[in-house]
This record gives structure tokens, C-alpha cells and sequence, in this order.
């Protein structure tokens, strides 16, 4: 009875043992509707595996949402996904790994590299755990000291932009402490960010000009650059004497200023890479003049990524009041962004009513949005941080109200739009995350025995909790939308993760 079979496999969501012992088999009957939305849940379910699913994959998807829906009918558990535990005011650190799982060209990268780091091991397992366990949550206390940088404090809210570039900085030197960093790690990452108030930290700027150790000529892993890094090229123009100065420069994501009137995320790129005049004290000094002129810069991409990251440049301070505060400007983000090719090789933001296509091209490179990170919270001192996204090769225009939103341990289905739309004006987006389309996992798969230790755990993890009464209801049936900081719902939108209330000004933001 295929109704049957169809019924048992989706229950057994905690090994893809059974289903791939079978998979041959199903996928010879995929013209029966049923079989057929039973493959693709459950290779949604445990996506690692596309060599063998190879042949199956050029059947048309269901939705996203779909597969999600049946997936959650038949589970044993009332868990939509798994969380993380706070543990001690890290939703900055929750949110931005659950936002780099989402990314899956990079998440595959880091499951299938064997290179040698604690950090990537640390972050393949978990990864791994992400993908495959029946747990409604974990501590990934291990990974977060490891990539913690050493001027955060514990205990205390940070700035997920600063970690995301200490994380890149980490991996792409080959790092397994954090005591190694890329060679030129002030210039990485900011790309597009004229306001480079984030180095006014002392003790940011103190760290990475001490560390005088850092190794030139060891091989650093390629997976940040691979899948994050583009290039934009700075030409500055001297009015004086016309003399041009161009100069190349990597960055990993673009930090776009971020104004006090409602606005789009197109208008901030434009603006990002609009042409600029330099003067008065911003004046240029020309080589050709010997001397400081009025002069012209402008900024283009040369190369686009395959991930592309925004961060929504919302802290700033204020002169007249003397201390920091946040931007609550609302900026309307898109599902899609798309960039046409100008003069050879350069990209400019496709302009409203441009003629584009929906397809990647030679001339044309299309975006598609799939994790955000909001942070919530008027107080740079204090808030908390949450993701809503999917997994980047299912993202679709709906992204925006068809989603998982990650809040610590508790992950949750969003059907609304609350991006744009959200419950309160202090909820604001942060990170933002887009992928080149067509995105196309890689025909990979994993090895047994990295999955025998989760499934292992599954096992007596549902043996202890699924068989007593109400087991693995209890989180759940509270609001989704709860954080593990005692907050009440009520609460949370307005305040979320503190700052440390005993050490003034220890919670930092740097954009």
C-alpha cells in the first residue's frame, strides 16, 4: 500500500536510513502523486545527499511551504526546526549562525571541507545537528567560544555584523583560535560603508594592530571568498588637474548608511555607490597637484558575489545628545535584486521599469532574498536579534511570508510578511542575505558515519521525551516568539537580550 509506505517513511524523520534504503524504488513510482510529495519532502528533510537524488531532482518542487506543512503533520515532535538555546545574551550569535546555515552553498562547503580548523569542524557539527536532529534545541557553546572575539564581553549584547567579519576573518586565514587574522583585516568587509565609525572602537582597531603574527604565507581556506567575496573598484577623480586614481578593493558585504526618512533598499545601494564629491575637509590630496584638491569618487562593482550581504548601517551617534543611538528607519526590503552589466564588466542595481530578466545572464545577475536578521530594540545598549529566512536553494519571491523565523530555541512558521510589516516600528532588519540564482546544491554525499553520533541521539532523545505525555509540546505551545531572556511576550518586541545592566556601556554596536 503506497499510502501506507508513503505515511511510515514521513514518521521516521529522524534517520534518512529508511528512506534511502528505499529511494530506488520511489523513485520509479514518482508518477503517483503521493510518492512523489513524499521524495521531496524528505529530501528536503536531509538535503546532503545529491548525488543520489540526482535523477529526482529534475521533478517539479512543491513549495516550500508545502513540503513544511507535511513534513510537520506527520513528525513526531511539534518542533518546526531546531534552535539554539541563549545561552547569556547571545541572540547576536544564534541569529547570524542560523542566517549562514540558511546559506546553503556555503553550508555545504563547510559540511563537505575537510580542512584541518577547529572553527570549520566546530561549524560543520553544527551544522549537521541543524539539519538532522530531532531536538528542539542545543547549546552551540563550543563553536561560540571559539569564534567569540576576545574584546566581547560575556553575558552582555554585541553587534552580529562584528561577528559575522570576525568570523570570515577567522576562517579565511586557516584559523583554529581566535588569535590568528587575515593580514589587512581593517579594509575587509566594508566595502560601500563611507561611515567607517566601526573603527573609532579602540579596542577593535588595538586587537588587530597587535596582532603581529599574523601568516602571509600560510593557504587560507577559499570557502569565504568563494561563496561571499566581490569586488568593487574606487576611482577618484581630481577636479584640479583631471589626474584619476583607481583602486581594487575585496569586500565580503556592503554596509549602506542608512538616513532618517522611510526608504527602499535600492535607494540605499544607489546611494552606496553613487558618485560622491570630496571637499572641503573630506578634500583629496592629489599626487599630481601635491596638495589637497576638490575631487570626484566613485565607486563600482567589478565582481559580483555569489551570496551577496547587506548590513543596514542603523547605529550612529549623537553629537548633541553625546551617545549612541539607533535609526528606526523603516526601509521596505525586496524578495529580488537585480544588477545589469554597464561598460564591459561593471554592475550597476537595475533601475524601476528596466528592462531585466528573471534568469542569470552575461549582462544581467539576479538576487534572490533569503534570511534576514532583525534586530529588535530602540536601544543600541540593549534588544534583542532574530532571523527569518529558508534555505537558499528553495528561497522564492514569497520569501518574505513564507518562512521559518529562528528565535533562540523556539523556530516557528511565519505566513505574513514581518520583514516589512513588523508587529512593532523598533523591529528593524539588519543582515541581509541574497543568493545568485539559479542556486544548485552540489551533487555530494555524506558519509555515514559523520551522522551516527546525531542519529544515535535522536534515537534516545525520542525514547526519553516523545512517549511521555505532552514530551516535546511544552516549549512549543508557548508563543513562538518568546526569547530565552525571561521576557515577557508583551515584552519582547520592545526589549528582548539586555546589555549587561551591571557594566555600563559594555554592550556594543559598531554600525
Amino acid at each position: 500500500n503506497l499510502e501506507l509506505i508513503c505515511s511510515l517513511l514521513l514518521l521516521h524523520q529522524h534517520s534518512p536510513f529508511l528512506f534511502h534504503r528505499h529511494f530506488n524504488k520511489l523513485e520509479s513510482l514518482q508518477s503517483n502523486d503521493r510518492v512523489r510529495k513524499t521524495v521531496q519532502c524528505l529530501m528536503l528533510k536531509y538535503p546532503h545527499f545529491g548525488r543520489l537524488y540526482s535523477r529526482a531532482r529534475n521533478i517539479s518542487l512543491y513549495s516550500w511551504h508545502e513540503l513544511q506543512d507535511t513534513l510537520a503533520k506527520h513528525s513526531m515532535t511539534s518542533s518546526r526546526g531546531v534552535g539554539f538555546n541563549n545561552m547569556g545574551n547571545t541572540c547576536y550569535f544564534n541569529s547570524l549562525i542560523q542566517a549562514l546555515w540558511l546559506s546553503v552553498p556555503f553550508q555545504m562547503d563547510v559540511i563537505f571541507n575537510r580542512v584541518d580548523s577547529s572553527i570549520l569542524s566546530e561549524l560543520r557539527r553544527v551544522f549537521l545537528n541543524l539539519s538532522y536532529s530531532v531536538r528542539e534545541s542545543f547549546s552551540p557553546d563550543t563553536l561560540f567560544h571559539v569564534v567569540r572575539p576576545p574584546w566581547f564581553s560575556f553575558g552582555s549584547q554585541q553587534d552580529s555584523a562584528e561577528l559575522l567579519r570576525h568570523m570570515f576573518h577567522l576562517i579565511s586565514s586557516g584559523s583554529g583560535t581566535s588569535s590568528a587574522q587575515p593580514s589587512n583585516p581593517l579594509s575587509e568587509g566594508l566595502a560601500g560603508g563611507r561611515d567607517l565609525g566601526s573603527l573609532e572602537s579602540s579596542k577593535y582597531r588595538q586587537y588587530y594592530s597587535s596582532n603581529k603574527d599574523i601568516s602571509t604565507e600560510s593557504q587560507p581556506s577559499q570557502i569565504i571568498t568563494k561563496h561571499f567575496q566581490g569586488v568593487q573598484e574606487v576611482t577618484i577623480v581630481c577636479d584640479t588637474c583631471g589626474t584619476a586614481s583607481s583602486k581594487e578593493e575585496p569586500f565580503l558585504f556592503l554596509s549602506l548608511p542608512c538616513d532618517k526618512g522611510p526608504t527602499k533598499l535600492e535607494n540605499l545601494i544607489t546611494s552606496c555607490l553613487a558618485t560622491e564629491q570630496l571637499t572641503q575637509e573630506n578634500q583629496y590630496h592629489c599626487e599630481n597637484c601635491a596638495t589637497k584638491s576638490d575631487a570626484t569618487r566613485k565607486t563600482t562593482l567589478n565582481k559580483m558575489p555569489d551570496t551577496f550581504i547587506f548590513t543596514i548601517n542603523r547605529f550612529s551617534y549623537d553629537k548633541e545628545l553625546k551617545c549612541r543611538s539607533k535609526l528606526l528607519t523603516k526601509v521596505e526590503v525586496p524578495a529580488v535584486l537585480q544588477f545589469t552589466a554597464e561598460r564591459g564588466s561593471t554592475f550597476k542595481l537595475a533601475s524601476h521599469g528596466e528592462s531585466t530578466t528573471t534568469s542569470d545572464t552575461t549582462s544581467h545577475r539576479t538576487y534572490q532574498l533569503y534570511s534576514t536578521v532583525v534586530h529588535s530594540g530602540s536601544s543600541t545598549e540593549s534588544g534583542h536579534y532574530y532571523t527569518y529566512g529558508v534555505p537558499s536553494t528553495y528561497s522564492t519571491p514569497s520569501v518574505l511570508s513564507q518562512c521559518f523565523c529562528f528565535n533562540d530555541s523556539r523556530v516557528s512558521l511565519v505566513t505574513q510578511d514581518l520583514v516589512n510589516s513588523p508587529t512593532t516600528s523598533s523591529d528593524t532588519p539588519y543582515l541581509l542575505f541574497y543568493q545568485r540564482v539559479p542556486c544548485e546544491p552540489p551533487l555530494l554525499d555524506l558519509e555515514v558515519g559523520q551522522l551516527s553520533e546525531i542519529l544515535s541521539a535522536n534515537v534516545k532523545w525520542l525514547q526519553q521525551n516523545v512517549s511521555l505525555p505532552d514530551a516535546g509540546y511544552s516549549k512549543s505551545q508557548q508563543p513562538p516568539d518568546d526569547n530565552d531572556d525571561g521576557d515577557s511576550k508583551k515584552e519582547f518586541y520592545a526589549r528582548g537580550c539586555h546589555g549587561n545592566e551591571f557594566a555600563a556601556g559594555s554592550s556594543r554596536f559598531i554600525f
